[in-house]
C-alpha cells in the first residue's frame, strides 16, 4: 500500500472521485433475452458445515488458513486460482456477458412486489440503469469471484487484522444519518447489487482498511442501514493498488463519470454515457485513469457469497418504487450480531 500518488488539486480530486455506481471488469458483449429462467440468489449447498469437499475447497485445503474469511456457498462455488493464473480477473468496466434476463434471474427477489418479467419490462423503460446492468457497471459476472488460495499462518492473520479493522468501521455507521454527521455525502442513488454510495474524501490518503472513503446504504434515506464499505486509491500507470493483505482484493476502474457539479458532484452515471449525453442531463463529463475501486462486505446479514470482495452483491436486490431494504439486507441483522462466515477449517475468522 502506498500514498495517493500525483494527484490534481483538491477542487478537481474531489470532482474525480466524487462518483459512484460502482462495477468491474469488462468481457465480451450482452444481449437482451427473452427467455426466462428460474429465479435464485445465491449458490445453495448442502450442509456446509457438516462436511469437507475436497473437490470444492482445493487439494490440500487442510493446509489452508483462508477459509474463514468468506462463507461457506463461496467457498464451496468458487474458482481457485492456480500456479500461474491470473488472479485479478478485474479492471476497467465493459461489457457484461449476460443478458438483462440472466441479470434479473439473480437480482431480483419476487417477494419485494414484482416479477422478474415485471423488473424486466420496468428496466427497459428506464434507459440508463439497463445500460449500467449491460454495459457490466453494476457486474460483469453472475459468479463468484476467483479466489487464490492462502496457505501462509502470517498472511492470513494479517488480512484476519485488517478485516477487523474494516468491521469496527462499518459498526461505527450503522445508518445513513451516522454517516452524514460524520461528514460522508451522497455519491449516487440506489443499484441492484451495490446500495447507495457515501463518501468521505478526507479518508483517501492514504489507504487505511480502518478508514474506508465509502459506505454503502440500503438507500438514502436517514435510517437505510449499512449494507457493505469500498475504498478508493489513486495508482497511476494502469495497474491495480495495494490493499488488503493477499491477491484476493480484485480493484476495478471507471474510465469516466457524469458528475453533477450543482449538487455536491453526485455522480449521475458512470461509464455509459458520451461527453454529449452527459452534458444534455446537466452534468460533467470527467475521464479517470487513475482511481481504482474496492467493495468490503462485513456487515452481518449482508455476507456477499460471491466473495467478501466482490464488486456486487446478490444480497442487494432490484427495488421496486417505495420498497425499501431493513437492517442486514432484510435479515434483520445489526453489527452487534456475527458474521456468518465459514466455520471449517483451522485459520483465523472475522465475526
Amino acid at each position: 500500500m502506498g500514498p495517493f500518488g500525483d494527484r490534481p488539486a483538491l477542487g478537481m480530486g474531489v470532482v474525480v472521485v466524487g462518483v459512484l455506481a460502482v462495477a468491474l471488469a469488462a468481457c465480451g458483449g450482452a444481449t437482451e433475452d427473452s427467455a426466462h429462467h428460474h429465479h435464485h440468489h445465491d449458490p445453495v449447498i448442502d450442509d456446509p458445515g457438516s462436511r469437507i469437499d475436497e473437490h470444492k475447497l482445493g487439494a490440500g485445503w487442510e493446509d489452508r488458513c483462508d477459509l474463514g474469511f468468506n462463507t461457506a456457498n463461496f467457498n464451496e462455488t468458487t474458482h481457485l486460482v492456480q500456479s500461474g493464473e491470473q488472479a485479478h480477473v478485474h479492471g476497467d468496466v465493459g461489457r457484461a456477458t449476460f443478458s438483462l434476463d440472466m441479470w434479473a434471474d439473480i437480482f431480483v427477489d419476487e417477494s419485494l412486489g414484482m416479477t422478474i418479467p415485471q423488473v424486466i419490462a420496468d428496466l427497459r423503460s428506464k434507459d440508463i440503469y439497463r445500460r449500467h446492468v449491460l454495459g457490466g457497471v453494476l457486474t460483469h459476472t453472475l459468479d463468484p469471484d476467483p479466489w487464490t488460495p492462502m496457505t501462509d499462518p502470517v498472511q492470513c492473520a494479517a488480512l484476519a487484522g485488517e478485516l477487523a479493522e474494516a468491521r469496527a468501521a462499518a459498526a461505527r455507521y450503522p445508518t445513513v444519518a451516522d454517516a452524514l454527521a460524520a461528514g460522508f455525502v451522497q455519491g449516487d442513488t440506489y443499484y441492484a447489487g451495490l446500495g447507495v454510495h457515501y463518501q468521505n474524501w478526507n479518508f483517501a490518503d492514504p489507504f487505511s482498511a480502518a478508514h474506508p472513503d465509502q459506505l454503502l446504504y440500503a438507500g438514502a434515506d436517514p435510517d437505510s442501514p449499512l449494507v457493505g464499505l469500498s475504498y478508493v486509491v489513486s495508482q497511476p500507470g494502469g495497474e491495480p493498488p495495494e490493499g488488503f493483505i493477499g491477491d484476493n482484493d480484485h480493484w476495478h476502474r471507471h474510465l469516466s463519470f457524469c458528475l453533477d457539479m450543482a449538487h455536491g458532484q453526485v455522480n449521475l452515471r458512470s461509464d455509459v454515457l458520451s461527453p454529449d449525453e452527459c452534458a444534455a442531463l446537466g452534468g460533467t463529463y470527467v475521464r479517470n485513469a487513475d482511481l481504482w475501486m474496492l467493495h468490503v462486505w462485513v456487515e452481518p446479514g449482508c455476507e456477499s457469497d460471491w466473495g467478501i470482495f466482490s464488486s456486487a452483491n446478490p444480497h442487494l436486490p432490484y427495488l421496486p418504487e417505495g420498497v425499501r431494504l431493513g437492517p442486514g439486507c432484510n435479515s434483520g441483522k445489526t453489527a452487534a450480531d456475527p458474521l456468518e462466515l465459514d466455520d471449517r477449517g483451522t485459520g483465523p475468522a472475522v465475526r
